[in-house]
Formats: structure tokens, sequence, C-alpha cells
């Protein structure tokens, strides 16, 4: 479910109110983020600060416009009332292709960068994966059936608030019947993530096989999917139909001000994409 909401915003982790500013300060949080889990050597530097500003240029000008355009279509179909979980799944279907480009784009220039990480480097990146496994075991163990509804309830009553703004008691209460209804993949999905981060230290572990490298990442940073269960994949799927259908439901709820309130966080957000690729002039 947290994915696919986050490809229905379909800005990654750009924010509405603050696009412009988050986008111009996005290469200094890739780096910060990146050094959590290795520290770059200068010539590492060097590479990753080259291959960042190239992605950054392409990203700008290429990518922002679709996202735009899908942004588009969203606020068309939301004046219009033509809303449908159809509509929602291709939207998904087009953000996690725009994803997907992302990493084909810079494949090329992950896999040497990669390649040159030394024993030292690679025994930091699985010690913060290790430690990052943990952390999820550990936010949901313990936790009784009810307080993972109520947690869930509280997360994404918060996220549609930030798109339409306060939610009304129907709204809320398709929200609680969604979760209620969910099917709990939580296991599946920390099993699935597991074995994404042994792929990974797999992958680390050959970096000195061009092959086998590229390979082992292409898997993991392109077609990921092929990692899951049939049963998670099945399950997934269905928590995505209902999710879509709860999400126009809520749509079909929305008064004048929540309309007003999207309509005018998606204008804020067209423009500010428009803006920074340039189609504004």
């Amino acid at each position: 479910m947290k994915r696919f909401l986050l490809l229905l915003t379909a800005l990654l982790m750009l924010s509405a109110c603050s696009t412009k500013m988050s986008y111009h300060f996005l290469d200094w949080a890739i780096a910060w983020q990146l050094d959590d889990y290795v520290s770059l050597n200068k010539a590492q530097e060097q590479q990753f600060e080259q291959a960042l500003q190239a992605f950054m240029q392409w990203h700008r000008q290429q990518e922002l416009p679709r996202y735009s355009h899908d942004l588009r279509q969203l606020r068309s179909a939301l004046q219009q009332h033509s809303l449908t979980p159809e509509f929602l799944s291709r939207f998904t279907d087009n953000a996690r292709q725009h994803w997907l480009r992302i990493f084909s784009h810079t494949f090329d220039n992950i896999v040497p960068l990669v390649a040159s990480f030394d024993d030292a480097q690679v025994a930091q990146i699985k010690k913060q994966l290790a430690k990052d496994q943990q952390s999820l075991q550990q936010e949901y163990q313990d936790k009784t059936a009810e307080q993972l509804l109520t947690q869930a309830d509280e997360r994404l009553q918060e996220q549609l608030q930030d798109w339409i703004g306060r939610l009304t008691p129907p709204q809320k209460q398709l929200i609680h019947q969604y979760n209620q209804q969910r099917l709990d993949i939580t296991k599946l999905w920390l099993d699935y993530r597991h074995e994404w981060y042994q792929q990974l230290v797999v992958a680390l572990e050959q970096r000195h096989d061009p092959i086998l490298l590229r390979q082992r990442l292409q898997l993991l940073l392109t077609t990921p999917e092929q990692l899951r269960s049939v049963e998670y994949q099945q399950q997934l799927d269905t928590n995505r139909q209902r999710l879509g259908l709860m999400l126009v439901q809520v749509a079909e709820h929305m008064n004048a001000k929540q309309q007003r309130h999207i309509q005018r966080k998606l204008d804020d957000l067209i423009s500010d994409l428009d803006d920074l690729s340039g189609v504004n002039g």
C-alpha cells in the first residue's frame, strides 16, 4: 500500500507545497542519503558527482514534463468526476515506469561505482542494511492486530488529508473499512524485503565480476518484482485493487472545500514542475 501511494503522488520525494525548493536541494539530499550507507573516497565522490549532475539535468528536462502530463490527467479526471479504479491503475503503472526509467538511465553509472567499492565500504553497507532489516522487524513485532489497524488508519488518513484537507466521518469510515478488509501481507512483504537485501549483499560480494554484478543489479533495480512469491504478488494485487476502489469512493465523497484543496494543490504542483522543466519559458 505504501508503494502504491508513493507512486500515486508521481513525484518520488517532492512535496507539492515546496516542489521547486525541494528539487533544488535534491542532489544534496541524494548524496546525504547515500552517505548513510557508504563513505566514498575522493575518486568515487567525483565520479558520483558527475553522474548525479548529468542525471539531474536529464531528469529535469525529460522526466518532469512526464510527471506534469500525468498530473494534468489526474486533475482533469477529478474535475470531470470521472476518476475510476482503472484510471488509478493506469496512473500508477505510468508512475512505476517513470521510476524504472530512472534506474535504467543511471544503471551504467551505478555499476562501475559499486564495482569500485573496497571491502571496508561493502562491510559498511552490509551493516546498514542489517540495521534497516532489524528496524523493520521491530516496527511490526509485538503489535496486536488492533494496534496495526489503528496505525494503518492514522497513516492513511494523514496521507489523504495532505491532498484533500480535513476528512469527513464517511471518508474516515471508508479508510477504516479498507484497512479492515485489506489482506495482511506484512510477513510476505518482510520476507520479500529480506530477500532483496540478501540479493544486494550477493551483488556486492560479486562486484569484481562485471557480468554477475550487472545481472544482479539489473534484477534488483529494474525488475525486483521477480523476487516476490506468487502468493505475495497475488495478495498485493488484490490490496491495490481494493485501495483504488477506496480512493475513488473517498473522491466521490469530497465536498466543495476538499475539491478546491486538491485542485489548488495539483495546480501548484503542475506549475512548479513546468517551471522546473522550462515549459513555462
